[in-house]
């Protein structure tokens, strides 16, 4: 038995580990259709389409705010009124209390990774990662920040470099087929 009749059960192990964490990546990500009936289902629509936005304004206003502010915790703070919400969770908080739901009804989470999906490759960044209070200080050290302009962030996916992971892995067992063949 060679070597590359050794590697063949090696690598095809390898891509059945590289396809199921795509697969998974893929399942993880909240269709529209998916997201559009946990809305319906959990009364969003008795304010949305009649005084706040309907489901497709929505859809259009998270893809126009990536284009427009640097964050979506910016836009939320900009755009959204007659709703106090220093944040993009914080707005998702009082839409569950609205519809009577807890913010962490399974429901609303996804319809939160939903839009925050839109906004995201709409080419939109992720919200900052949650961090402590500042420790207060007097009015003498109170300064006011300035606002500086995040780079867009680079690279691909982890959806996109799971399936070049499995495309590379897919030649180097056709390549160890033909090999072991010769």
């Amino acid at each position: 038995m060679g070597i590359h009749s050794r590697l063949l059960p090696i690598l095809a192990v390898l891509s059945l580990i590289v396809a199921s964490g795509t697969v998974s990546y893929t399942i993880a990500q909240v269709s529209e259709q998916e997201a559009r009936q946990i809305f319906e289902q959990l009364g969003c629509t008795s304010c949305h389409g009649s005084i706040a936005p309907s489901w497709e304004e929505m859809i259009n206003l998270f893809q126009d705010w990536a284009t427009r502010y640097d964050s979506i915790d910016q836009a939320v703070v900009s755009e959204v009124k007659g709703v106090a919400a220093s944040s993009y969770a914080q707005l998702m908080q009082t839409m569950a209390s609205f519809v009577g739901a807890s913010p962490d009804d399974p429901g609303m989470k996804k319809l939160e990774e939903f839009f925050l999906q839109v906004f995201q490759e709409a080419g939109g960044a992720p919200p900052p990662a949650e961090t402590t209070p500042p420790a207060e200080t007097t009015p003498e050290e109170q300064t006011t920040p300035t606002q500086q302009p995040q780079p867009p962030e680079e690279g691909i996916t982890f959806g996109e470099a799971a399936v070049i992971a499995t495309l590379i892995i897919v030649v180097i067992l056709v390549l160890a087929y033909v090999l072991s063949r010769s």
